[in-house]
């Protein structure tokens, strides 16, 4: 039949594809083998007849012990060897092994009661059950060389029920009363696999040493599958919409795929697995079983038709990868070099697989993300302006891929800088401009952002220092200030304030030409000089002040001495003679006074 998109499959319901192809009427499928060699059981007359299928379809009836009858072959070998147990003329159910289709059962050894026959690997290595001399059924296994080994000997009642081609064997055995899945080799001896619940039992292994089964929790059966690397994961967990959990593994292939059943009673159906996709129903529920799957995805069991009879059924399992979905919110975005901008992500897939994501900014940055469900936002600059394209590919546990595209235009960000200077200055004196928290792309800083200040008297030549220092005015003024940024794009930015420059006061000094001691009638004289550092301060008005209330006055041009003064004391004292210098604009410096003591 043509390949149908099985329903209800969740997020991707075309993750897992399978074709049903029903076998033949009254019919029962056990395992497959490589080559699409199906091993099950036909009703004929009321009575269960081994069965092999070929690839094609082709029936054949496999010869029993006693009359044909009551035959069960349970396991197919990649040699086509089949082992199961038939009933004998004495009307016991004993371990055989059907080498061929046309060839009668080889009996294998027993102790001497009932025996079955479970799996066979490639090495011809068989498990099953047998019952001992004391009525307990025993997990055993038969070597190549068909000799017998009770590999349970201390339990109480046990099976092996799966053997890979390493020679590990998995089955059920009972332990303090509660059946468990349990796992041997011939090394280890028989280890109880941490499963849990009420009860368990291990129906299969591959090649990995992956084992799947079930157990029951508060009487419901759970699907499981437990690996060395990975530990246990219980199938049950997650439904299929509208069709129950997965209740029952009964097989896994070298590639993960599992295969049993889901639901309960009426609603139960046939059901696979795999690590990507999780449960999914092989077909609408019809109290159908899938009971092997063989290397290349093909899975028999037993189906009820449309006639409501039962048929031997397989199905061609393909497991469909869908690729991931990956988008920015807008197709461009504009910034400013240096910003930093949240990249955010849509990424969508089918079977909800975690992706790996690789990022190129294109500025020659990139960076890879390990695999995660949530699309990662990124948080990045870009240090120069221009236009840019990001690049994201998504990558999902196949390899397979998509690509999101973002145009990022980048604009050139102005140069920025706090504009540092003095509150005022002194005619005289220099002055310090300088800047600070210098801000821009970051790769226009690195190229070097270029300076320019005026002092007053206009911008000087471009240059990389930050700070400069004013000459000195030679007047009291008002200056407009200011600082010019150019970066590497040629964006400019400017920054002006005013700047007082204000009056100096004058510095002064004065001296005794003669002596401070004299007598009423005899003239005392002195002599000044000063500075100033407002160098256009001229005239300046000098006194000289006698401390009687009297004081002598001139103007002079330059600074440096003064002219020498004298004066004539009238009445005998102590006087303070201090030297005053005013500029022109009315700042006032004095000297240091000089007492003269007069005598009469």
């Amino acid at each position: 039949t043509d390949a149908t998109a099985v329903p209800g499959g969740g997020p991707s319901e075309s993750t897992l594809v399978a074709d049903p192809d029903s076998l033949s009427i009254h019919s029962e499928a056990f395992d497959i083998n490589g080559a699409g060699m199906i091993v099950g059981q036909s009703w004929t007359e009321g009575y269960p007849v081994a069965t092999i299928w070929s690839a094609a379809g082709v029936t054949t009836t496999l010869p029993g012990l006693g009359h044909g009858r009551h035959d069960w072959p349970n396991s197919i070998d990649e040699r086509g060897r089949v082992v199961g147990w038939s009933l004998d003329s004495a009307q016991v159910f004993r371990a055989v092994m059907w080498t061929s289709p046309s060839a009668p059962p080889v009996r294998l050894p027993d102790f001497g009661s009932t025996s079955y026959a479970h799996g066979i690997n490639r090495s011809g290595m068989i498990v099953g059950a047998a019952v001992t001399p004391d009525y307990r059924l025993h997990a055993v296994v038969w070597t190549p060389d068909r000799v017998l080994h009770d590999i349970d000997p201390g339990g109480q009642e046990s099976r092996a029920l799966a053997v890979n081609d390493s020679g590990k064997v998995v089955g059920t055995t009972w332990r303090e009363g509660k059946r468990r899945a349990f796992l041997w080799t011939q090394a280890t001896g028989m280890q109880l696999l941490p499963v849990g619940g009420d009860s368990s039992s291990a129906l299969a292994i591959n090649t990995r040493g992956e084992v799947v089964g079930s157990f029951t929790e508060r009487s419901k059966p759970r699907a499981f599958l437990w690996s060395p690397r990975t530990g246990l994961s219980d199938l049950g967990t997650t439904g299929l919409p509208g069709y129950g959990h997965m209740r029952i593994a009964r097989d896994i292939n070298d590639a993960g795929l599992v295969v049993g059943e889901f639901g309960w009673y009426s609603n139960a159906g046939a059901a696979a697995w795999t690590v990507r996709s999780g449960p999914r129903p092989l077909e609408a529920p019809n109290i159908a079983s899938a009971m092997a799957v063989n290397r290349h995805g093909v899975a028999v069991g037993n189906r009820r038709g449309s006639d409501n009879y039962t048929y031997a059924a397989r199905w061609r399992v393909t497991e469909v990868n869908t690729r991931p979905s990956l988008a920015f919110p807008a197709p461009s975005i504009t910034v400013f070099e240096g910003d930093t901008v949240t990249l955010n992500l849509t990424a969508t897939d089918a079977e909800q697989d975690a992706l790996s994501y690789n990022w190129n900014f294109g500025d020659g940055a990139s960076l890879n993300v390990p695999a995660t469900t949530a699309a990662p936002a990124m948080r990045r600059p870009w240090s120069d302006d221009g236009s840019y394209t990001v690049r994201v590919i998504a990558i999902d546990p196949s390899a397979v891929r998509d690509t999101a595209t973002l145009a990022v235009t980048v604009l050139n960000r102005p140069p920025t800088a706090n504009f540092v200077s003095p509150a005022y200055g002194y005619e005289g004196k220099t002055y310090v401009l300088s800047l600070s928290a210098l801000k821009d792309g970051p790769a226009d800083v690195r190229a070097g952002i270029q300076v320019s200040f005026d002092c007053g008297a206009g911008y000087g030549a471009w240059a990389l220092a930050t700070r400069v220092t004013c000459p000195a005015v030679a007047d009291d003024d008002t200056l407009q200030i200011g600082v010019r940024l150019r970066d590497n794009d040629g964006a400019m930015t400017e920054s002006r304030r005013t700047f007082i420059i204000y009056d100096a006061q004058p510095v002064v000094a004065a001296s005794a030409v003669t002596s401070t001691s004299v007598a009423t009638g005899i003239l005392f004289t002195a002599r000044g000089q000063f500075s100033d550092p407002g160098k256009q301060d001229a005239p300046w008005l000098v006194r000289y002040f006698w401390g009687d209330g009297t004081y002598t006055s001139t103007t002079v041009n330059a600074q440096g001495w003064l002219p020498a003064m004298s004066h004539e004391y009238r009445a005998p004292g102590t006087y303070s003679v201090t030297v005053y210098v005013t500029d022109k604009d009315g700042r006032n410096g004095k000297s240091a006074p000089i007492t003269v003591t007069v005598g009469s």
